[in-house]
């Protein structure tokens, strides 16, 4: 989110090496005392190929076996750049792209949308999968679907996803606003594209926004079934995530919204993240007066940021959700977690937040025990027809079968198969987890 009020200030006081660094090893304290990984690291800019140390910084993430994600612009890009880019194990890279190629360059500048198309082709000639990424907003919101048979059609980007843009930064000025229908209509339409699109080429089309889960959930590809454990399962990952890190080291709930919550390395990550109030709140059903009473609150809470920069309070209920325009009846759910209030210790509010991270880790935490467990999870992962029975409803499903499952681990496989692996391009046959379920059940089969 570039923004005129806060560049300068950034640019002029970029931190050093050393200073990120010292970050690094704070976040290592972080990780040996509350026994937390800290594994990804997406790095953007502006674009951060324009600083002279990227690749020293780089190599320090490497050195500490992090996993990194790189998000830039076409113009740095070359061969050179892109030796050392795999050289740092950067595997995953992403453009953006703001509708065909008139429009991006409108946007951009002569010429960047070629450059574009041009720089996919040598990411993957380096075998850097490429991720496209569309900004919608109303004036580009007819590029939609025509960009998305471009990208398919003419690169050999490895996938396409797009978000509601927020009136924020450089946009805040953009004050035309989507009306719930024509979200709607945009979302299905991507979907019927998307569904067209996947089965002729190689290409994965993201669901990014979570608004998809409304979508899916019509289609009976989702229901939103919580977890005991956690008040959140997925959704907008604000407070339950590490906070955005500027390059003059002020912390941010979220890139796209104006809270700061810190500043590196002045502040430990323990303070900023476990201490902070808004970061708290983030993580509160009560503050979210708009969305706190919706079934889909697990999983969903629209896009604080969009909601901000139309309402100017990141709780409120999301002026563009959909939700009442949907043709199937809601299946009501209602949390059974009780949320702590704000006077939390840095241990108690970890505590707190450590459930929603196994979720979202790919280990066999919920394999340890339970061999039904693994049965039905190798089911759901080969067999079509059962998959979808689950997912239309999986307390019935589960109920039906005369299953004994916990409700997490009926909430863990609706995470699961509900969202990370619905993709047409799912194949158990390369999920790590099915094939640890596997090898584990035939362990027990030839023990016994």
């Amino acid at each position: 989110m570039y923004d005129e009020e806060t560049y300068e200030n950034e640019k002029n006081n970029t931190l050093s090496l050393s200073d990120l660094v010292k970050i690094l090893d704070d976040f290592e304290n972080f990780e040996k005392k509350y026994s937390a990984e800290i594994l990804y690291f997406n790095i953007s800019g502006g674009d951060p190929l324009l600083r002279k140390d990227i690749f020293d910084f780089l190599s320090e993430l490497n050195r500490r076996r992090k996993k990194i994600f790189m998000f830039g612009n076409p113009n740095t890009i070359n061969e050179k750049v892109l030796k050392k880019l795999k050289d740092s194990n950067v595997n995953h890279f992403q453009f953006s792209l703001d509708g065909l190629e008139k429009t991006h360059d409108f946007f951009r500048s002569k010429g960047s949308f070629q450059d574009t198309v041009n720089k996919i082709k040598m990411l993957h000639d380096y075998s850097i999968s490429c991720n496209i990424m569309f900004t919608l907003f109303p004036s580009n919101a007819n590029q939609l679907i025509p960009l998305m048979n471009y990208v398919a059609k003419n690169t050999l980007a490895s996938s396409f996803s797009f978000d509601i843009g927020s009136s924020m930064g450089n946009a805040k000025n953009l004050a035309d606003n989507f009306t719930p229908e024509q979200i709607y209509h945009l979302f299905n339409s991507y979907y019927e594209e998307k569904e067209k699109l996947e089965k002729e080429y190689a290409i994965i089309f993201g669901e990014k926004s979570d608004y998809h889960k409304i979508i899916n959930f019509e289609k009976s590809l989702f229901t939103p079934y919580p977890a005991s454990i956690t008040p959140v399962v997925s959704g907008s990952s604000i407070g339950w995530k590490l906070p955005s890190i500027l390059s003059d080291g002020t912390t941010l709930a979220y890139r796209r919204l104006p809270f700061q919550t810190g500043k590196m390395p002045q502040m430990s990550i323990e303070e900023i993240f476990l201490g902070n109030e808004i970061l708290k709140k983030f993580r509160r059903r009560e503050y979210f007066t708009g969305c706190k009473n919706c079934s889909f609150y697990s999983f969903c809470r629209g896009c604080p940021a969009n909601t901000y920069g139309l309402t100017k309070d990141p709780f409120a209920l999301p002026p563009i959700c959909f939700k009442k325009l949907i043709k199937r009846e809601e299946v009501p759910v209602k949390s059974t977690y009780k949320e702590p209030d704000l006077n939390t210790s840095f241990e108690e509010e970890w505590n707190f937040i450590k459930p929603y991270h196994i979720f979202h880790a790919l280990d066999d935490s919920f394999f340890n025990t339970n061999k039904q467990f693994k049965l039905i999870y190798l089911d759901l992962a080969t067999d079509t027809t059962f998959r979808m029975q689950f997912l239309k409803n999986p307390e019935e499903f589960i109920n039906s079968k005369n299953y004994k499952l916990s409700q997490d681990e009926i909430a863990w496989l609706m995470y699961r198969f509900g969202e990370s692996c619905r993709h047409q391009s799912y194949d158990y046959k390369t999920d790590p987890i099915a094939n640890r379920a596997s090898q584990d059940l035939i362990r027990e089969m030839y023990s016994t």
